[in-house]
């Protein structure tokens, strides 16, 4: 948990530390008995209420596990103790049941061994990385080692990190790309390029997490979520947030999904930055129903000046009485058309009626691959069970 622990001088003997407590390659990990530590810990009286839930959790586990009659008495015996709720479950209960289930959670809690990995929380400095440092974390099982790409000023240095990292056999790293600080918009899609590449070129994984900045201090943009950089405007943040929704806020390995997500190019990205926000939330949808592409032609069929002039709306993200400030009706209705179209989520809409045709279809088309893959392969299955019966 140290903020930075390549800045220790200590370093080596930190790394010494890890391995010495049995955190080293391919050494495996059993779990011990929580349920027999949660009870001891309850008779010591350490913690009370933490133990106490642990515990109720641990009989719930049990009480899944087990099947048929030892579920039956099982559940029979917690509810003559009344450990069958957890507004009812104390301590004194638990101790006194103990010693009537000890060893049936023996025999049923998880015994499988697991690979032991060492994790630096608060990431590690590219800047500080050198050959000597990356060989002593090679010698530990670090999953994933955590390095920030927070601009591309530091380019340089965060390729040879990885470079070393590479080079050392550590193949899984996680990410964190600061956006919205002093950056613009263009370097956010140029650092994930880069990860993506790097991916390919070293054959490593490594899971990008773009994060928002928001200030911590000052008097004016404390607490406030909303600050934006001076590169950065409401819009392009929502289409950010909105990519990012749909991939669970990281963005892994693989050329083509991420120039789906993010565009092909630069240009796409801006592209995908100004699209109306449902068209990126629905993506397929729009595109295959062919409402992105005139939205698009629409757009680029203004003269450039109405172009600048559509931009100017679109960037702050408010959409609301646009008349009373733009005379261009032909501006007009097409922000009311693209921007504020009807709720795709509202069944009385269109959007939302058509949409439930295009997933009814999809459906369907799935579960008729789906057949086809499993016509295909089943005289294949069969053959195989009539040798396996034979032999």
């Amino acid at each position: 948990m140290d903020n930075n622990v390549l800045a220790s001088k200590k370093f080596p003997k930190i790394i010494k530390e890890i391995k010495e407590c049995g955190f080293v390659k391919n050494i495996k990990f059993v779990e011990p008995n929580y349920l027999d530590i949660a009870i001891t810990n309850l008779k010591k009286g350490l913690n009370d209420r933490a133990h106490v839930n642990k515990s109720f959790t641990l009989i719930q586990f049990l009480l899944q596990k087990v099947k048929n009659k030892v579920q039956q008495d099982l559940y029979n015996l917690l509810d003559e103790y009344d450990l069958l709720k957890i507004e009812t479950t104390t301590k004194e209960k638990l101790i006194s049941v103990y010693p009537k289930i000890k060893d049936l959670f023996e025999k049923y809690r998880n015994k499988v061994p697991k690979q032991r990995y060492v994790d630096f929380n608060q990431g590690l400095d590219a800047r500080l990385l050198d050959e000597k440092k990356m060989q002593l974390l090679s010698e530990i099982p670090i999953k994933p080692l955590r390095i920030a790409f927070d601009s591309m000023k530091y380019e340089k240095v965060y390729t040879s990190a990885i470079e070393l990292a590479a080079k050392y056999g550590i193949r899984n790293l996680s990410n964190y790309l600061l956006y919205n600080e002093e950056d613009n918009p263009e370097e956010l899609y140029q650092r994930l390029e880069i990860n993506i590449n790097l991916c390919e070129s070293l054959n490593i994984n490594i899971y990008s997490f773009p994060m928002k900045f928001h200030p911590i201090n000052g008097d004016k943009w404390y607490k406030n979520r909303d600050y934006l950089g001076p590169y950065w405007n409401k819009k392009f943040i929502r289409a950010i947030q909105t990519i990012l929704n749909a991939t669970k806020g990281k963005i892994g390995k693989g050329k083509s999904f991420f120039y789906t997500a993010f565009g092909g190019n630069i240009d796409e990205y801006f592209k995908i930055l100004i699209m109306p926000e449902t068209y990126i939330l629905y993506r397929f949808f729009f595109e295959e129903r062919g409402y992105t592409e005139k939205w698009w032609n629409e757009f680029n069929s203004f003269k450039q000046s109405d172009k600048e002039i559509i931009e100017k709306i679109v960037h702050p993200n408010e959409f609301k009485d646009i008349s009373k400030h733009i005379g261009n009706s032909s501006i007009i209705n097409f922000i009311n058309k693209h921007y504020l179209r009807e709720d795709i989520k509202n069944p009385n809409s269109k959007y939302y009626k058509e949409k439930k045709e295009y997933d009814t279809m999809k459906s369907k088309a799935t579960q008729s691959h789906l057949q086809v893959t499993q016509a295909q392969t089943q005289p294949k299955i069969e053959k195989e069970l009539a040798y396996s019966m034979q032999i």
